[in-house]
């Protein structure tokens, strides 16, 4: 048995991340695309297309990133729950690997089509094209 990585016991671990909390961790990412929505169309009106673009870029994506990451890594808030889930039989890297892919790979996908829907959504409104 490798105590390193195990490709078995990591899609357990993984599984079990996302199915243990989905209405947080959703529920958390859901809500960062909503705000970063708002944020996009109050930035549009109030200082125009350029500015509430770039805004909305970096808020959503290293913003919501952090704010995502302290609910992943949210294990270690206290004792209790950071000790149950340091004796789960999965490597240290496994548990580090988990929840970096959750919060440095899916959800910067998952902001990047959601911020390229609505920017094309925006950007054809107001061209006009219909």
């Amino acid at each position: 048995m490798n105590n390193t990585f195990n490709t078995k016991r990591f899609g357990l671990l993984f599984k079990k991340t996302i199915v243990e909390r989905p209405m947080q961790t959703i529920g958390v990412t859901v809500l960062l695309l909503l705000l970063s929505f708002i944020l996009y169309v109050v930035a549009k009106k109030l200082s125009g297309f350029t500015a509430a673009q770039n805004l909305t870029f970096i808020w959503g994506l290293s913003g919501g990133g952090f704010f995502l990451a302290s609910f992943v890594f949210g294990y270690f808030s206290n004792n209790a729950s950071g000790s149950s889930y340091l004796t789960l039989p999965a490597s240290y890297f496994e548990k580090w690997l988990c929840s970096i892919i959750i919060t440095g790979i899916l959800y910067p996908i998952i902001f990047l089509i959601f911020y390229n829907g609505y920017f094309d959504y925006f950007t054809v409104q107001s061209i006009g094209i219909s």
